[in-house]
């Protein structure tokens, strides 16, 4: 058994790590969240005031440093999720999700943009695959929220198709970007769009 004094040596060194870790991943969202989508290693370390031989002995790879972000990202995503009701009426459930939808695609576009330049062919990497199981996500809730509509179509996966297309990140960031829209104008050109397809 090890003593006393070697344990809270080993706890300590973990509990360093530990923060090292986290500085070095909230570094890295920071900066994307700031416009820089692809910080350079002294860039991360400088603003998680550690050493750059640590972001390697933490992260292999850039791109397990960036998927630890976006997995950081997600959780930080999570609350700020809203629940939509079913059971509403089209044109209230509408207005909800496309409300809850634009806040939180507005929220993840720096990470998802990042994403995409940091890696080329998204489906093939750990990157990729983890801002996939963000879309599935997505795309399993326009099937619950509008459920109704769905099953009641005779083209049930053209709709959902659609509706997702519509509500997708990238159709977000287009909107912001290429548009140049405001978040609200975004928003309310989406809702539109909805409801356009689904009546």
């Amino acid at each position: 058994m090890l003593p006393q004094r070697a344990i809270e040596r080993r706890d300590g060194r973990r509990e360093r790590s530990a923060r090292t870790h986290k500085a070095i991943v909230a570094a890295l969202i920071d900066l994307i969240e700031e416009g820089n989508l692809a910080p350079t290693a002294g860039q991360i370390a400088k603003r998680a005031s550690v050493a750059v031989r640590s972001i390697r002995q933490h992260f292999p790879s850039r791109e397990d440093l960036f998927v630890a972000a976006v997995e950081e990202h997600s959780r930080r995503v999570g609350p700020m999720r809203a629940y939509v009701d079913a059971r509403l009426p089209l044109a209230e459930r509408v207005t909800a999700f496309a409300e809850a939808r634009g806040r939180e695609l507005e929220f993840c576009s720096p990470v998802r943009r990042a994403a995409s330049v940091v890696h080329a062919a998204p489906k093939s990497s750990a990157i990729g695959r983890a801002t996939d199981d963000a879309w599935q996500r997505r795309r399993r809730e326009v099937e619950q929220v509008f459920a109704a509509e769905l099953d009641a179509s005779d083209a049930r996966r053209e709709l959902l198709d659609a509706l997702d297309l519509l509500s997708h990140g990238r159709t977000w960031d287009t909107l912001r970007y290429a548009m140049q829209l405001s978040p609200k104008a975004a928003t309310d050109l989406l809702a539109r769009s909805l409801k356009a397809v689904l009546e």
